[in-house]
């Protein structure tokens, strides 16, 4: 699940070498949410991200088989 902390998105290890944008981040987050049991589809997602404290936060309208669900970093 892309809340299982012994699990975790590697989202800076997947970009080493790689220019960081929100898009980047978009991308791996939708990915790994997408992966998820039960997920049917992601309704919204928005991401910023901090280039100077390579700080991100996001917030994702997520379709399950059970209803709608909002996940965030807030």
């Amino acid at each position: 699940l892309y809340e299982n902390l012994s699990d975790g998105t590697p989202l800076f290890q997947q970009l080493l070498g790689h220019p960081i944008t929100m898009q980047a981040l978009a991308l791996i987050l939708r990915q790994r949410i997408m992966g998820t049991p039960y997920v049917t589809g992601i309704q919204s997602l928005s991401v910023v991200y901090v280039p100077a404290g390579r700080t991100f936060t996001f917030v994702a309208n997520v379709q399950t088989a059970f209803g709608g669900v909002t996940v965030s970093t807030q």
